[in-house]
């Protein structure tokens, strides 16, 4: 089996690898790449069986849509994959304040709806957008185990009377999950003092955090190998991933949990759909929801370095018992090869074409762009810059 793919993101970044690379690797499945250096062709869907097309690449409308019209005129499945319900973004969420993917909505809404059938991450996502199209089915992320190389696990066994280390691995759409939970981390430094440390793999840490003297920023890995070099190679004894509990949040998927626990490390997660899923409180990590609730859980994980690697032993069990992708490697490419040429389409595709035809055109006027724009790596490099030289000098 052959796919063309078509993907805004680089084969080496994580939303390719863990949702597509890896898999249909594992799977024995050939991928073949549309993007032809920084041009995108509809030519490789001649030669590839089944098209995957993945989140917001539809609002590249004319490669798109050359694209689906190929493949129906070949008679060749169309899937739509998509990881988050980018239709609710919150008020406060970062990408909806910039208008990060307003260009992209329509497209996306239009193809899920055209697409022969369509994979979502987690039950919560295929729940919603079931309702566009019925023959949506779930692929979970599972962690690949020929990248992730089982690392030894030897820090937790730190007593509160030696230096313990929070770490926190998301890149900047998880801004308002960390300010929520500022005034805890605040007050744990606190409360410690030179015995408590925190590590941001990534995203920008919230406020005050910023300049703190025990608080320590690290470059985010776009490359999905180098960003697992980081992890395993972190100097972390406590993971966190706070989670607003709301609807897009809902939808995401436990992904966070599967690289902490790997490490073998305990973890204090958001008391929300994707890590109630798989986390039994107290037991293989915590969940908290309340800032209290935060607070008591890292205070208890950081005073007692036996619960730590209890509960990181057991996390790390639980992966390793369920979420390898070794142990599902045939899933995949199995749910690909299930989806069939839909016999009906939906009424609202010629309705959503035109729209998305007039928004394309208003959004070309106003700022041509062959893709959704992408927040600037040079000046966020530029602004950690800046504060690591105001921080040394104040």
């Amino acid at each position: 089996m052959k796919i063309a793919v078509y993907t805004f993101a680089p084969w080496n970044h994580p939303l390719a690898v863990q949702r597509i690379v890896s898999p249909a690797g594992r799977a024995g499945v050939e991928l073949i790449n549309g993007n032809l250096g920084h041009r995108y062709s509809d030519e490789i869907v001649d030669q590839a069986d089944i098209v995957l097309i993945q989140r917001d690449f539809p609002a590249l409308l004319p490669v798109y849509e050359r694209v689906v019209q190929k493949a129906r005129a070949q008679a060749k499945p169309i899937v739509y994959e998509l990881d988050d319900l980018l239709f609710a973004l919150p008020a406060d969420h970062p990408h909806r304040g910039s208008r990060y993917y307003s260009k992209a909505l329509i497209p996306i809404f239009r193809a899920l709806t055209e697409a022969d059938g369509v994979i979502a991450s987690t039950p919560s996502l295929a729940a919603e957008v079931s309702a566009l199209n019925p023959q949506t089915q779930v692929l979970p992320t599972y962690l690949d185990d020929e990248i992730w190389k089982f690392p030894d696990q030897g820090r937790a066994g730190r007593t509160p009377d030696q230096r313990v280390t929070i770490g926190y691995m998301g890149g900047g759409s998880h801004t308002p999950d960390l300010e929520m939970l500022l005034p805890v981390l605040l007050n744990l430094l606190d409360r410690f003092g030179q015995n408590l440390s925190l590590e941001f793999y990534g995203e920008d840490p919230p406020g005050a955090l910023v300049n703190h003297p025990r608080v320590r920023l690290v470059s985010p890995n776009f490359d999905y190998h180098a960003h697992v070099r980081t992890m395993t190679q972190s100097s972390c004894d406590i993971w966190i991933a706070p989670l607003i509990d709301n609807r897009f949040n809902r939808c995401k998927s436990w992904n966070k949990f599967l690289e902490y626990s790997i490490l073998g490390l305990a973890g204090v997660y958001g008391r929300t759909a994707p890590y109630e899923a798989v986390v039994t409180h107290g037991e293989n990590g915590f969940l908290a929801a309340s800032p209290q609730e935060w607070e008591q859980c890292l205070t208890a994980v950081i005073e007692n370095p036996a619960l730590r690697w209890a509960v990181g032993q057991k996390a790390r069990e639980t992966v390793e018992a369920k979420w390898l992708l070794k142990d599902h490697a045939g899933e995949w490419g199995d749910g690909i090869a299930s989806i069939e040429i839909a016999r009906r389409r939906s009424p609202l595709e010629p309705f959503l074409a035109e729209i998305a035809h007039q928004l394309h055109e208003f959004h070309e006027s106003v700022a041509p762009d062959p893709q959704p724009a992408r927040p600037s790596r040079l000046r966020r490099a530029f602004n950690r810059l800046l504060r690591f030289a105001l921080r040394r000098a104040g």
